[in-house]
């Protein structure tokens, strides 16, 4: 449920901008379990069918569920981790040693 009430939430209920339906269709097709909890037998498929069984009670249920399960997905986060640190700008945001030492934890806040 929490999944499916992200999904629908997009765009808060108070203010419904025009788009957010796109954004909301293509947030059910493109669902992706990553980390050590998504590798219990069988999550996937009980995802898919739990996100089915919401999709289908929601009004315009037009779009189709998909849950992406990699067979890696223990090693999402590094895989990740270590695409955006190879990213230049990724790396114009490095805090050295010397900085974090010179100017404290509020550099943090400065790159």
């Amino acid at each position: 449920r929490v999944v499916a009430r992200c999904i629908t939430g997009v765009g808060g209920d108070e203010d419904k901008e025009e788009g957010n339906d796109v954004v909301t269709e293509a947030l059910w097709g493109c669902v992706v379990l990553v980390g050590g909890g998504s590798l219990f037998h069988g999550i996937a498929e009980r995802m898919t069918k739990e996100l089915e069984r919401v999709r289908c009670s929601s009004p315009n249920s037009s779009s189709t569920v998909r849950v992406i399960a990699r067979p890696d997905r223990d090693q999402s986060v590094w895989i990740g981790g270590s695409i955006i640190a190879s990213l230049a700008t990724f790396q114009e945001r490095w805090i050295s040693r010397e900085d974090y030492e010179r100017r404290g934890p509020s550099i943090v806040h400065e790159k």
